[in-house]
């Protein structure tokens, strides 16, 4: 019986206990990340405005995940995302929360649709550029609301191998979509909060 890695080594009567055993460990680690998901998911969620929305993706993801680098990047002059009224609301910090990015650029990204990109052992990331020297290796996910893209997020890790081609990206797909839902929620809030005062009751 020729056993492929990792089950090289063991008799074959204990085969089928260490592959329950190594089932059992993936299980639990497949919890841990879906207990972490949502717990990211509701505080994006429960924002009120982006900057709280941003800060608390690049607080929990590096202590839950390991990945030390987020940011949010948004399409200049998406229908849904107008960077002049954004940057009004915001009083010119916006552009240390959030990356503005071209159609142009969004277009040499995702040259093969919105699908997530994966990149590594990079030498300059194209996403994070020299502000980030420690980027071997990034993703990155498209925001979509109402089948529109209007943004999408950006990860970087030290580890030139953390993201690669293969990997499954469904959970930062996943939280891309709460993100969206997240956004379109704060602008609609920041709209009645602007309707109000311009007629109070």
């Amino acid at each position: 019986l020729h056993l492929p890695s990792p089950f090289r080594g063991y008799h074959e009567n204990a085969l089928p206990l260490a592959v329950a055993a190594l089932l059992f460990e993936i299980s639990r680690a497949n919890e841990k990340i879906q207990d972490h998901l949502l717990e990211i998911e509701r505080l994006v969620l429960t924002s009120t405005n982006l900057d709280q929305m941003v800060n608390q993706l690049q607080k929990e993801i590096p202590d839950r995940f390991g990945i030390p680098n987020v940011k949010l990047c948004l399409i200049k002059g998406s229908d849904h995302f107008m960077e002049d009224r954004l940057r009004q609301r915001y009083n010119g910090n916006l552009y240390e929360t959030i990356k503005f990015i071209g159609q142009e650029t969004v277009d040499s990204w995702f040259k093969s649709g919105l699908k997530p990109i994966l990149r590594s052992e990079i030498e300059d990331s194209e996403m994070f550029g020299l502000e980030e020297e420690d980027v071997k290796s990034e993703a990155l996910i498209p925001i979509v609301a109402q089948d529109v893209m209007v943004g999408a997020i950006a990860f970087g890790s030290p580890n030139p191998f953390h993201f690669h081609e293969g990997l499954g990206t469904e959970f930062l797909e996943r939280m891309a979509d709460k993100i969206a839902i997240s956004i379109n929620n704060i602008l609609l809030i920041d709209q009645l909060k602007d309707q109000l005062v311009a007629n109070p009751a």
